[in-house]
């Protein structure tokens, strides 16, 4: 009998289950029996075995895992070298390896040093090991035990990390590694990452009693969809096979190839196991010539200069010279390229002509840019500059990150009715004034502080806004329901400039006093929150503010020291609302955000694309 289904405890726990249960017991585990139940209680009453030894719960086809080569590794061994694909090969459950995690893409918005690496759950994995190189072929890597399915990575320098996770289950045995999802690091860290011990075994945990394989097992294997080759298997005493099949490199210039495996046996052909490599070994020849000169005679890279901006608004000018070199023509043309990284993956290019050596920039946002130059002439493009960086200080959020720091939570009233609720929610932030039919939740304004300090006199503040039918709309638009965008907070928002819009389509400047964080009634409709008016509310389509639901408005606030400036923007187009002069502004400059109601409820904002800039 094959007893290979079941340690000890589990065949003690069978033996007191009553014959009534073998069938059910059979389709719990999904398999199909294999001997009819009147077989199996005559079996058991002449004392010839256990359940478990029966034959019920022997359906399960077999399953292979590719352990090596690693998922996505990259080969450069040299065509001929013989590599060895291999596994595990099982036919029972619970399977004796866990299930491969799948690491996610690395959100790492700003390039900074600091980030989460995230990984799905993977099949009876209670314990995971994320190693990180700076290569894709983690060389010298460094390994992190995690018992969790996320990493936080902190400090960090400028460069690219690879990172790949694999998952142990109780028994201690590993998972194959999962992908390899890499991230770059624009922006060092101030924080400094002490040094981690890399891992030469797997997490120290005790083996448990294993089972002995005893029924026939062949694997296959073939590459990139061939035909089918019989590996070499192998039982191991831990109860299932070990397998392998050697492979002779082709050549190739970085070709991607598909491994795939399958393992069957009496009961059936299982599922395929895929993995993929990319192969990278082609033979290149170099004919290296004597030079004595520059040939062809392209322009030595320019010099450039130093990028002055130590306001850190986004003004600033990128300038560079060319020295003077005989027997290469000058520079025809001069490109300028601009990026958010020092790699230049994704650059902005200007074309200027030779005798042009700057280029003014105006309104940049905030965060870090990158600047290269080189020159052109009659034989073609000569080397690139040395990089040059220039910060632009400032806050931006386009609410990809759930974490970037806006608050998330549902605020009620004093008896646990709710009020209004804030939260990311598909890249916006959403703030929802809540239903309520008694109208306790009419003439409410929800105030939102921005998760930034503004220490700036001069700035511009700006955000893009519209309004959503919520799921309990219930055919009632919100009439007069509004959003805001504050520019001019004190310290603790009890007084707040905004410039304020409703859904009808009109706007207002309005100065607000004795304002409660997060939820205010107004004065006179059982709230203290007292209005000045600044600019009253008036229709402003002649703005280019739209009207209605899912009607993107871009609103923006220029303040100089105590003048204020509000505009609806439309494309590259600013039209000017309205501006003033208030001496507060010199000391009230916190920024926010808010959503209002008036007679009908819900009114649900979606707010995208803040942002603050130091002028």
């Amino acid at each position: 009998m094959n007893t290979r289904f079941w340690n000890s405890q589990r065949i003690v726990l069978l033996t007191v289950v009553t014959l009534t249960m073998a069938l059910g017991l059979a389709f719990w585990l999904g398999g199909s029996p294999r001997a009819a139940l009147a077989d199996i209680e005559t079996s058991l009453a002449q004392g010839e075995g256990t359940l478990a030894e029966s034959g019920v719960l022997q359906a399960l086809t077999p399953t292979v895992q590719i352990h090596t080569p690693v998922n996505e590794a990259i080969i450069t061994q040299r065509e001929g070298t013989t590599i060895t694909i291999s596994g595990f090969a099982w036919n029972y459950t619970p399977q004796p390896f866990p299930g491969v995690p799948t690491l996610y893409a690395i959100d790492n918005f700003g390039g900074g040093g600091d980030y989460y690496v995230k990984w799905s759950a993977a099949y009876s994995a209670t314990d995971y090991v994320l190693r990180e190189a700076d290569n894709p072929e983690f060389g010298s890597s460094t390994s992190y035990p995690v018992s969790d399915i996320q990493k936080f990575i902190t400090g960090k320098g400028v460069g690219a990390y690879y990172y790949q996770v694999r998952a142990y289950n109780a028994e201690g045995r590993p998972s194959r590694w999962s992908n390899v999802e890499v991230v770059t690091v624009t922006t060092a860290s101030a924080a400094a990452l002490g040094a981690q011990a890399t891992l030469s075994t797997s997490p120290g945990v005790t083996l448990q009693e294993v089972l002995t394989a005893t029924a026939a097992l062949t694997v296959e294997v073939r590459i990139n969809g061939g035909s089918w080759q019989t590996a070499t298997v192998t039982e191991d005493v831990g109860g299932w096979w070990n397998w392998h099949y050697d492979w002779t490199l082709p050549q190739e210039d970085d070709a991607q190839y598909t491994l795939q495996a399958r393992a069957q046996d009496s009961t059936g052909t299982g599922e395929m196991d895929t993995i993929t490599v990319t192969i990278s070994n082609a033979a290149f020849y170099c004919y290296l010539p004597i030079v004595y000169k520059r040939w062809p005679p392209t322009p030595y890279p320019p010099t450039l200069n130093e990028i002055e901006n130590a306001d850190g608004d986004g003004n600033y000018t990128v300038s560079w010279e060319y020295g003077t070199y005989p027997g290469v023509p000058e520079p025809t043309s001069f490109t300028l390229q601009e990026a958010s990284d020092t790699g230049f993956t994704a650059p902005t290019e200007w074309t200027f002509p030779g005798s042009t050596f700057s280029k003014a920039f105006t309104d940049k946002p905030s965060g870090t840019h990158y600047y290269r130059v080189r020159g052109a002439n009659e034989h073609g493009a000569g080397e690139w500059s040395d990089v040059r960086s220039v910060a632009v200080q400032g806050f931006y959020d386009d609410f990809s990150d759930a974490n970037s720091g806006w608050p998330r939570a549902t605020y009620n009233h004093p008896d646990g009715v709710g009020l209004m609720s804030v939260d990311y929610f598909e890249s916006t932030y959403r703030m929802k004034i809540l239903l309520n039919v008694s109208d306790r939740n009419n003439r409410k304004m929800g105030v939102v502080k921005a998760p930034t300090t503004n220490s700036f006199s001069n700035y511009d503040a700006s955000v893009d806004h519209y309004f959503h039918a919520a799921g309990d709309q219930g055919g009632n638009p919100p009439e007069e329901g509004k959003a805001a965008l504050i520019f001019g907070a004190n310290s603790n928002f009890s007084t707040i400039y905004v410039f304020e819009w409703n859904y009808n389509g009109s706007c207002a400047v309005t100065r607000y006093r004795d304002v409660t964080v997060p939820a205010s009634s107004y004065d006179g409709f059982g709230g203290n929150a007292k209005t000045d008016i600044i600019m009253g509310w008036r229709e402003c389509a002649s703005f280019g503010l739209q009207t209605g639901y899912d009607k993107t408005n871009h609103v923006l606030v220029e303040v100089r020291d105590n003048h204020a400036t509000v505009y609806v923007v439309s494309g590259t187009v600013k039209h000017k609302v309205h501006e003033f002069t208030d001496d507060q502004l010199r000391s009230h400059r916190q920024v926010g955000l808010v959503t209002g109601s008036w007679l009908w409820t819900p009114v649900e904002s979606r707010f995208d694309n803040f942002q603050l800039d130091s002028h």
